[in-house]
């Protein structure tokens, strides 16, 4: 205690009401008026720091140049050759820290209230280039009327003054300091935000979100690397939107994050008023963007896009006639289901039957299955997981209902913030298989990064399958260790003697010597693409099988060029033409297909490819969509030149267009004017589909 009881003559000290690592406060009186005050006077030990004196000072001109309702008012400085004081207004109220240490959690109401009057405080002080930094409830002061008073700027950062603390120092208090505060960044507003955030919602809670083993370092660790706790299931009644407004808040990744405070009062608004984004419902699918043609794939172009969506994509394929039953795999993968283990991976080249393969264990296990067939437009994270919805939504319709509602909102929250909602749906459903086909051609990060999510709190109802070509960028070394992954790689699925034996008699109906069995699986390493490729060839017509196969490589690079080339040679012209007109296709269907060739028997071709194993896959249980094995179409579009290929493309792009897909009739026109130079009709399309979308269309 100081022995001088008045300071500047003024303010008289009363009884010691508060003590911070660098002052003490003071109950206090002003002698002029009779009004109550708080005074804070720098520790005598701290005094002696000529930093720590400036950082003082800085609180009080911060608080000088603030002058909002919402902070604390500054009243007078006095500085002498021992004391250094500030004196502020005294709310007698307390902190809410205090109220929360006596009360326990606010009212739903009353949280909005403080926070929307906090975040209205912060508004003014980060539009005056202050970052408070320090944001606590011990720092929310409380009125004799209920108002808030942020107090406490002496961590404020101040625009044009060298910052209070350097990179590489940690500022604020351990539980509210924000990730890159954790890992010793330089800080902006954002970290404010993240600050308000975590009291936000220990203010609904009574506790905070990352609370660690009580210790700094588990704190922080828990502020690094742990999910948003699921306010819901700590305390209930509180709106949709307010919650997904705090998860917006607290993302770790400050890019991630809700952009501005301003933004975060207004939100608060919205939501005390009832009026927030999520009152309103969007389109299931009002989502897509168009790359703009002078540019790589990119986010949206010229505005949202309504397009009906590829059904074809979320449907399991079903299992083909005469397909060769792979016993051994089926029970490695019915193993991995009963051990319950995570994921199961399938990885191998183009050609080993992947798809082929779980398509017949899914037939069956009997188990309810979420198919989602991936192609690179899904490297648009909204894309991705609007489609991942769907797929989930064709075995069980309540998973993802408020994420379908929210999706196209033009002011919705960020992915991440969503993602507890689809686990928390995943976990409240029956034992669930769900296939990703096709991973490797996604190469987004935020893509990866929702597929980690869900990796990370994967519920034990939900069993994953990745069909790749390339081993997806998740910790595959942890999965193993802990036992939760089942792989199916290259050296697996390759054909045995039996099962090439059982292929070549059972599905393409040939009779075989052992020896040339036995040499064809070998020359091709068990390969079934080059097994279906060889098989076809000898469909045809190659009367000595055995010189035939003697000639084979199965390691020649040439070799799926030759024997395509020899497998089309030999179909008729009307066949040849077909397949070469509709390899620009990546789904085929038949009035499509009518359109490209200039026939009316596209239905009648698709269904004799089918039947003849010519590396037709259908997509569907009614064979309405199919597509091409992807080797079997490059090689196809390879034959074409450069004037083929860009009447092909126009003539798909405006059957997409005239039939509403004008997702696909984009495509097309991308791939012409990459070979015309002339983007006219990308251009054309955006501007229809940006027209269209403004008036409703």
């Amino acid at each position: 205690m100081h022995n001088q009881r008045l300071i500047a003559d003024r303010f008289e000290l009363g009884p010691l009401i508060g003590e911070g690592g660098v002052g003490l406060v003071y109950h206090g009186r002003d002698i002029q008026n009779d009004l109550p005050v708080a005074v804070k006077m720098l520790k005598a030990e701290v005094g002696q720091s000529p930093e720590m004196v400036e950082r003082f000072y800085r609180e009080a001109q911060a608080l000088r140049d603030l002058n909002h309702p919402g902070i604390i008012k500054l009243l007078a400085t006095y500085e002498d050759d021992t004391q250094h004081a500030i004196v502020m207004e005294y709310m007698d109220g307390g902190s809410l820290a205090d109220y929360l240490a006596h009360y326990g959690p606010l009212a739903v109401e009353r949280t909005l209230d403080v926070a929307l009057e906090a975040a209205d405080a912060l508004v003014r002080a980060h539009h005056l280039g202050i970052i408070h930094r320090d944001i606590k409830p011990g720092n929310i002061l409380i009125a004799d009327d209920g108002t808030i008073r942020l107090t406490d700027f002496g961590l404020a950062h101040l625009d044009g003054l060298d910052p209070i603390t350097k990179v590489g120092k940690i500022v604020g208090t351990f539980s509210y300091l924000s990730p890159e505060g954790c890992n010793r960044q330089p800080l902006d507003a954002r970290t404010d935000i993240w600050s308000l955030g975590v009291v936000l919602y220990e203010m609904l809670t009574g506790r905070r979100p990352f609370e660690g083993n009580g210790h700094p370092g588990g704190i922080v660790r828990a502020i690094l690397s742990d999910p948003v706790p699921i306010l819901n299931r700590v305390r209930g009644g509180v709106p949709p939107a307010l919650e997904t407004l705090i998860h917006r808040m607290l993302a770790k990744n400050r890019e991630m994050r809700i952009g501005s405070m301003r933004q975060v009062a207004a939100e608060l608004e919205a939501v005390r008023n009832g009026s927030s984004w999520q009152a309103g419902s969007a389109s299931f699918m009002a989502w897509s963007s168009f790359a703009d043609p002078s540019a790589g794939r990119g986010g949206p172009q010229g505005g949202e896009l309504r397009q009906v969506p590829v059904t074809t994509k979320v449907l399991v394929p079903p299992p083909r006639l005469n397909q060769t039953r792979r016993q051994r795999l089926l029970d490695a993968l019915n193993r991995g289901l009963a051990f319950r283990r995570q994921l199961t991976l399938v990885a191998a080249p183009a050609g080993f039957g992947k798809t082929t393969l779980i398509s017949d264990w899914i037939s069956s296990t009997g188990q309810l299955a979420a198919w989602f067939a991936l192609d690179e437009a899904d490297n648009d994270p909204l894309r991705f997981l609007s489609y991942l919805l769907m797929a989930l939504q064709q075995v069980n319709p309540n998973i993802g209902r408020l994420l379908q509602d929210v999706l196209g909102a033009p002011q919705g929250p960020p992915i991440p913030v969503l993602l507890p909602h689809l686990v928390n749906d995943l976990a409240a459903s029956h034992l669930l298989i769900l296939v990703l086909d096709d991973y490797h051609v996604i190469t987004e990060s935020e893509v990866h990064q929702i597929l980690q999510y869900l990796i990370d709190n994967q519920p034990p109802s939900l069993h994953l399958v990745l069909i790749s070509r390339e081993d997806p960028p998740i910790p595959l070394p942890r999965l193993r260790v802990r036992d939760q992954l089942t792989e199916i790689r290259q050296r697996d699925l390759r054909f045995t003697a039996s099962e090439v034996a059982q292929f070549l008699q059972d599905s393409m109906h040939l009779e075989l010597e052992e020896t040339a069995i036995a040499t064809l699986g070998a020359r091709t390493e068990g390969w079934i693409a080059g097994l279906q490729l060889a098989a076809l060839a000898l469909q045809e017509g190659h009367s000595e099988a055995e010189t035939f196969i003697a000639a084979f490589t199965g390691s020649d690079r040439y070799v799926m060029d030759y024997l395509i080339e020899e497998v089309v040679r030999r179909q008729p012209p009307n066949v040849q033409t077909f397949l070469k007109k509709t390899a620009v296709l990546d789904r085929l269907t038949a009035p499509l297909c009518n359109a490209l060739v200039g026939r009316e028997d596209g239905e009648e071709l698709l269904d004799y490819l089918d039947r003849s194993n010519l590396f037709l896959i259908p997509l569907d249980h009614h064979r309405e969509w199919y597509r091409y094995h992807h080797l079997f179409a490059d090689v196809l579009r390879s034959t074409l030149n450069q004037s083929d290929l860009e009447s092909l493309h126009w003539t798909a792009m405006v059957w997409y267009e005239d039939n509403g897909y004008y997702y696909e009739a984009v495509q097309h026109a991308l791939e012409r004017s990459h070979l015309t130079d002339d983007p006219g009709d990308v251009e054309r399309l955006i501007s229809k589909v940006a027209a269209e979308t403004l008036h409703g269309g």
